[in-house]
């Protein structure tokens, strides 16, 4: 009988472990309401100190940058895989290969709306493009005017026009890469 009432070391190790660990688990729960209030505090004066209202115009530049950096990779790839009929002129024929996500292949994408003009020789092959992308509300979710062409070189116009943005061919600054 005495042997059954002495525990082994590893029992009593195991016993004092639960216990901390119950202890821990108690602590853990009387902190997670101070957490959750901190938490809600800090997501309200964030939201007062930058109004849901505020653009975010220079994120959508640079995601239109990049959506446009990918419009030309595509179109690339595009005219490689097909060179009687060259250059891509829609998005479906981009998205088709794969080459595009298929938010980008409705022609709009952060709060930029995208278009490809293509032009073809006599053979019917489309030797060039161009791509223009301007804010879905100018002025609130962009300013500029971007544009690209087959050189892959990416330019823009501070008035939002994409006919001056091709006429210009003013270059975005690396920051915007």
């Amino acid at each position: 009988m005495e042997q059954q009432r002495r525990r082994s070391p590893n029992a009593v190790r195991d016993r004092q472990t639960t216990r901390a660990v119950a202890r821990n688990m108690s602590t853990l729960k009387r902190g997670f309401p101070v957490l959750f209030i901190a938490s809600v505090m800090a997501a309200v004066f964030l939201m007062g100190a930058y109004p849901s209202n505020t653009p975010r115009t220079f994120l959508n530049h640079r995601r239109a940058v990049a959506s446009l950096q990918r419009l030309n990779l595509a179109e690339r790839a595009y005219a490689h895989q097909h060179p009687a009929d060259g250059f891509a002129c829609n998005f479906n024929d981009l998205a088709e290969q794969g080459a595009i996500d298929s938010v980008l292949a409705t022609g709009s994408k952060a709060a930029y709306m995208f278009e490809i003009g293509c032009l073809a020789n006599k053979a019917q092959t489309n030797t060039a493009y161009t791509i223009t992308a301007v804010p879905t509300v100018p002025g609130k979710t962009g300013i500029y005017a971007l544009c690209s062409d087959q050189s892959g070189e990416i330019w823009f116009s501070e008035n939002g026009s994409t006919s001056d943005c091709l006429v210009e061919r003013r270059p975005v600054a690396h920051n915007y890469n």
